[in-house]
């Protein structure tokens, strides 16, 4: 399922790696992607090892078993340091997590980051029919999100007071 996820995520920027090429005055394609300039390489989207050693993690493969997350994932904690693809690595576990019929709230600290990683990777979770099962958006929206589940606390804890 990663390959596929991954396949899509790279052929979505093919036009302009194509683009590069172009504007380095070669119309030819690019057998071997180590013959490549690094401006060309940089239009090349790949899985870095890290990303996907990380995504298995989150994932649970190779955690206690050979048989992957199995019926119930573990709580996992993954490093990865800035430039090293956290915004790829949580948009491709989102996609396997909701196409595995979960709901899915990526956080982050910033309004920011999250609105932006949500539009970069929305073509990804359309692609698999999984938009409306990926959300994203701050560690206090999530929050609010889990508390309000049933029922606006706010008004709860105010009709509380005006029944005492």
């Amino acid at each position: 399922m990663l390959e596929i996820i991954f396949a899509v995520w790279s052929l979505a920027y093919k036009d302009i790696f194509f683009g590069k090429l172009k504007k380095t005055g070669t119309d030819e394609t690019v057998k071997n992607v180590t013959n490549c300039s690094s401006e060309e390489r940089d239009a090349i989207r790949i899985p870095h090892p890290t990303r996907v050693t990380s995504i298995f993690r989150l994932l649970g493969i190779g955690v206690g078993s050979s048989k992957g997350a199995g019926k119930f994932l573990q709580n996992q904690f993954v490093q990865i340091l800035t430039g090293e693809g956290k915004s790829v690595t949580l948009a491709a576990v989102s996609t396997v997590l909701a196409l595995c019929g979960y709901t899915v709230d990526c956080a982050c600290y910033s309004e920011y980051l999250s609105s932006r990683d949500h539009k970069e990777f929305k073509f990804l979770f359309e692609a698999f029919h999984v938009l409306k099962r990926v959300t994203y958006g701050t560690f206090g929206n999530l929050c609010e999100k889990f508390i309000n589940a049933k029922g606006q606390i706010r008004d709860v804890v105010s009709n509380y007071n005006r029944a005492a």
